[in-house]
């Protein structure tokens, strides 16, 4: 959903799964299904693995990779940096590990309807790889070079990048499929409906036995 700019939809989906780390079954794991129908009570109720660590590794990674937009490629001597804030977000502080003992440090804060990043790098010059998703529906992407710090002052709204106070042009511009995607949203289940493998055990099995969908090889 980041990847097509809906993120106020994935912010929805990230509290829940940040819920269930934290409220549900084994505390600060997660499992790794969830029954499709609530218990009695409406409570959630987890199925396979009860605690799973490459779940919580992958909401880890969701974390940095696709809300931060941090994407390192050292085969080619850049990193990345698309943010994707939701508007909720009024401040960040994170620090990235990248290459062998680099670090990459990104403190973001909202002016009004701009957001504003302070960058700073201990690697010396490397090539940033910058962009970000524009009101219209847009992303662009931005070849910087980034020489110990410097200051980004993004706006969504007219599509326009500053780089310590200078405007600057993208190298390209692409969809991000909004428009024909559409709007996104979540649906809601039909909880209360009766299904005959929910009423017992062995439905299926009596299925197969009844031979009622065999097909006749002659």
């Amino acid at each position: 959903m980041l990847q097509y700019g809906e993120k106020e939809l994935a912010y929805k989906l990230t509290r829940n799964l940040a819920e269930q780390i934290l409220t549900i079954g084994h505390r600060g794991s997660m499992s790794e299904n969830l029954d499709a129908f609530p218990d009695m009570n409406g409570n959630l109720v987890t199925t396979g693995t009860y605690a799973q660590a490459w779940s919580v590794s992958e909401f880890h990674r969701n974390g940095y990779q696709d809300y931060v937009g941090f994407r390192p490629d050292m085969l080619k001597g850049k990193v990345s940096l698309i943010p994707q804030f939701p508007a909720s977000w009024r401040e960040a502080y994170v620090t990235l590990p990248f290459g062998s003992e680099d670090t990459l440090s990104v403190s973001f804060n909202r002016e009004g309807h701009k957001e504003v990043y302070h960058l700073s790098c201990d690697a010396g010059v490397i090539e940033l790889a910058f962009g970000f998703d524009t009101d219209a529906g847009n992303r662009q992407h931005y070849s910087l070079k980034l020489e110990n710090a410097m200051v980004l002052r993004v706006d969504s709204e007219s599509g326009l990048l500053e780089v310590d106070g200078v405007t600057v042009k993208p190298d390209s511009t692409v969809s991000n499929h909004k428009d024909i995607i559409g709007q996104l949203r979540f649906n809601h289940p039909a909880v209360d409906r009766r299904y005959p493998v929910l009423s017992g055990t062995g439905l299926l099995e009596r299925e197969i036995l009844s031979q009622q969908y065999a097909e006749n090889e002659d």
